[in-house]
């Protein structure tokens, strides 16, 4: 009775860990879509500073109670760690971990420099990652018609299609952007 509860506690704390952060990502992912179309040259940044903190903490919770899912699972089947989804979903919270750093530290800060948008590897790549796995690591967790029945390399072949399509959508938003802006720009520098 005490470990199905201790359990049940772990998988809805993982749960409400995953939720915030998603949500929030979209949120902040929705500020910045603003200020990107924005007609306003001087329209003021948006500050994403708590959305920022509150994905990390997420992270850090999400990495805990995993941690604690996985202790648990092995716990009640030695073949646990056999299962090649989970095995796909933590090589994907691995690289969503280390994309973070790119993230937070290369992309973030040239994502307001219109002028940096050209160097895509640096702005769109980092985002696109960490976009496509927080919402597929979603996925994997009530994917459970997959446990112990679809290949790691399936599961990471999917990951890679999904990549590519949010890949190819932030790269066509952030260029629409930039055109709008040097458009607007442009006219008012002629007034």
């Amino acid at each position: 009775m005490f470990k199905a509860m201790v359990h049940t506690l772990t998988v809805y704390l993982h749960l409400i860990a995953a939720c915030s952060a998603i949500g929030v990502i979209l949120m902040s992912d929705l500020k910045l879509s603003t200020y990107f179309f924005n007609s306003d040259l001087e329209g003021k940044r948006p500050d994403i500073d708590l959305e920022i903190k509150i994905i990390i903490a997420s992270l850090a919770v999400l990495w805990a109670t995993g941690l604690l899912l996985v202790l648990q699972g092995i716990a009640v089947n030695p073949e646990y760690l056999h299962n090649q989804k989970l095995q796909a979903k933590i090589i994907l919270v691995i690289i969503l971990t280390i994309n973070a750093f790119a993230l937070h530290l290369v992309s973030l800060p040239r994502i307001f420099n219109f002028d940096q948008h050209d160097e895509f590897a640096k702005t769109v790549l980092p985002a696109s990652i960490s976009n496509s796995i927080w919402f597929y690591a979603a996925f994997l967790g009530v994917a459970r018609h997959w446990n112990f029945s679809e290949s790691l390399s399936f599961v990471l072949a999917v990951w890679a299609m999904i990549w590519v399509m949010v890949f190819a959508v932030m790269y066509v938003l952030i260029r629409l952007a930039k055109v709008r802006r040097v458009k607007l720009e442009a006219a008012s520098a002629a007034y």
